[in-house]
C-alpha cells in the first residue's frame, strides 16, 4: 500500500477514496485559475518513523521528510504528517551563525562586507517568523 503520496495523519492515510466515478472528460480541456486547498499540512510537521509515538519520540532533521513521501526516509520507516511537538522551523540550525563578539564603543567604518546606507528607517528585512 506504498503510494507516492502517502503522508500518513496518526497511522492512517491523509485524504479519503472517491465515493462515485470521476465524471467522464469534457470535449474541450477547461483551466482553472483558482488555487486549489487539498487541506492538507504543510511539511513542516512531516517526520520520518516506525509508527507515530516514534516519530514523535524521534523528530530530527535527519528524519524530516517535507515532501510526505515515504521515500525520503530510511527503510523501514514511514513518512507521518502533523507529527505534534515536532516542527522543522524550531529546530536548531545544522550550522548555527557566529557574531562578532560586541565591542563597548561604536566603530568608525562599517562593520559589513558591502554597507547599505538609507536616509529613512527601513522595515524589517526579516519576516515575523524568523
Amino acid at each position: 500500500f506504498e503510494t507516492p503520496c502517502d503522508a500518513r495523519i496518526e497511522g492512517r492515510l491523509i485524504g479519503s477514496p472517491t465515493v462515485s466515478p470521476t465524471p467522464p472528460p469534457t470535449q474541450k480541456p477547461t483551466i482553472s485559475m483558482k488555487p486549489v486547498d487539498l487541506g492538507l499540512p504543510d511539511g513542516r510537521h512531516n517526520f520520518c518513523g516506525t509508527s507515530v509515538p516514534d516519530a514523535q519520540e524521534n523528530c530530527d532533521r535527519h528524519l524530516h521528510c517535507p515532501s510526505g513521501l515515504s521515500d525520503e526516509c530510511p527503510e523501514d520507516m514511514y513518512c507521518y504528517a502533523d507529527v505534534q511537538g515536532c516542527n522543522i522551523h524550531e529546530m536548531p540550525s545544522p550550522r548555527p551563525t557566529v557574531s562578532l563578539a560586541p565591542t563597548m564603543r561604536p566603530t568608525d567604518t562599517p562593520t559589513t562586507r558591502n554597507p547599505s546606507w538609507t536616509d529613512t528607517p527601513t522595515n524589517s528585512p526579516l519576516d515575523p517568523d524568523d
